[in-house]
């Protein structure tokens, strides 16, 4: 199966606004509001674009994914 780029790109544009919502959130800088405002969209749409690869993902590479996910957050050092 072709990995398609746009999607890629989606993901990618989902993945900057949630930076983006998380740094200027509560910052006081100027034109803050807006850009929160703006990128609202992001947090579904980055949901949204991850549950297409899961999708077409088979379901033992789903549960490694899932697994390895579980690991490095379990023994990841503080």
């Amino acid at each position: 199966m072709k990995r398609n780029l746009t999607i890629d790109i989606l993901r990618l544009a989902a993945a900057f606004a949630v930076v983006c919502l998380h740094n200027f959130s509560g910052s006081g800088v100027a034109g803050a509001e807006e850009t929160v405002a703006l990128a609202r969209f992001a947090v579904p749409l980055f949901f949204l674009v991850s549950g297409y690869f899961c999708a077409v993902m088979s379901r033992e590479r789903k549960l490694r994914q899932i697994l390895r996910i579980f690991a490095w957050a379990v023994l990841e050092p503080v």
